[in-house]
């Protein structure tokens, strides 16, 4: 990790919020909710393949999506398009600013922002949850770290009949490569395209991982997630994320609409993550609920409400408020 590019800087935050009111939404470019949720691809020299859909939890580049969505491009024995192997893939997170690139020359429609790269990966077997490390990028006239825009957790758990809205991409392509001449230099330029969309439901019910087909703590839904929306996050009312889209059931419909599943964040709270702060020179080992108690990653009231509880063999659990 790149020290002096990743530091976890709590000054001047941005939260990002949503509201179910809007399920019909789609932003405009570059908003708030488009520069914290972004989606994930895979990219080489000769392929693009789109994955799923992150969203930030701390400015300094910590992203939440769901574990299935990267997994197979963290397995080298895995082979996908061309035969080409996954090894020679990096995995990114598209971002886009509002704030025009007035130095680039490219086209006079140019945003600040393009691929961020993952460089570090924390995932959990049992979880359909993963966190990645984005190596972000630092200010052309000033070199100050750019800090981006986070979301706010609620740890927790909704009630039967809530409404939730799911935020995510879907029909991500590549539409074509072309190449243009800048100051001589042959520019290869990637038109890339996806839906930004929105999706209102309701909880129908909560299961834990002693039930169902899944063995990880899921809420049913009645919201539509389509495809690329993996891993996007799941707003409450009040503007925060209680969950992380997982999947939906294809061709499922009943009188009640769609049947899909978000993973629960709750269990994820345990996971553990190399941050850097500004008062120490190395990273430092801290659990996500550690981060939140320390005002590093944003969280509502809930937190307040959280009780550590720990078992015969020191194994830790979070016991959450059900409202």
């Amino acid at each position: 990790m790149n020290n002096k590019n990743n530091s976890q800087i709590n000054k001047k935050r941005v939260i990002a919020e949503a509201d179910t009111g809007f399920a019909g939404y789609n932003g405009a470019r570059g908003d708030l909710l488009h520069q914290t949720i972004l989606p994930i691809i895979a990219m080489s020299n000769n392929n693009i393949i789109p994955l799923g859909t992150g969203f930030m939890i701390t400015n300094g580049g910590i992203m939440i999506t769901a574990r299935h969505v990267i997994e197979d491009f963290t397995d080298r024995k895995e082979i996908r398009d061309l035969n080409e192997p996954v090894k020679n893939f990096g995995l990114f997170a598209i971002f886009e600013s509002d704030i025009k690139n007035e130095r680039t020359k490219l086209s006079s429609d140019c945003y600040v922002g393009g691929p961020l790269r993952i460089i570090k990966i924390y995932s959990n077997a049992e979880l359909d949850i993963a966190l990645c490390q984005l190596k972000l990028v630092r200010k052309i006239d000033t070199g100050e770290q750019l800090q981006y825009p986070l979301i706010r957790l609620n740890l927790s758990i909704p009630k039967k009949g809530e409404k939730i809205l799911g935020v995510g991409y879907c029909k991500s392509k590549v539409l074509k490569y072309k190449y243009k001449k800048i100051n001589k230099q042959k520019i290869k330029i990637l038109e890339y395209s996806h839906n930004f969309v929105t999706t209102g439901g309701e909880i129908v019910e909560y299961i834990n991982k002693s039930q169902g087909i899944r063995c990880f703590p899921t809420f049913l839904t009645t919201a539509r997630f389509d495809p690329g929306m993996s891993g996007g996050p799941v707003f409450r009312e009040n503007g925060s994320v209680f969950g992380v889209i997982c999947s939906s059931q294809s061709n499922c419909m009943d009188k009640d609409g769609y049947i899909s599943y978000i993973s629960d964040i709750g269990p994820a709270l345990s996971f553990k993550v190399d941050i850097l702060l500004e008062r120490d020179k190395e990273p430092q080992k801290f659990s996500l609920l550690e981060l939140i108690n320390m005002n590093v990653i944003s969280a509502d009231d809930s937190k307040n409400e959280i009780k550590i509880i720990f078992d015969k063999k020191g194994k830790s659990f979070a016991i959450r408020p059900n409202k």
